[in-house]
């Protein structure tokens, strides 16, 4: 686990030893939007529905 009180190492070099990218590091997800959950609810309806559809079945589906 990183820790920003080891001054021994730079938070490059302990990402590196945890083959961590740094932005991994930084990276603070983002809670999801009404839109989003309502796409995603959509979705998982469709597919209960129909789950043979391949992806191109879902695209044409996307666009109506």
């Amino acid at each position: 686990m990183m820790t920003e009180l080891n001054e021994k190492l730079s938070q490059t070099r302990q990402c590196q030893l945890l083959s961590l990218a740094r932005s991994t590091y930084y990276y603070q997800s983002q809670p999801a939007t009404n839109a989003e959950l309502t796409l995603l609810r959509k979705m998982d309806e469709q597919y209960l529905k129909t789950p043979r559809y391949s992806s191109r079945n879902y695209a044409t589906w996307f666009l109506r």
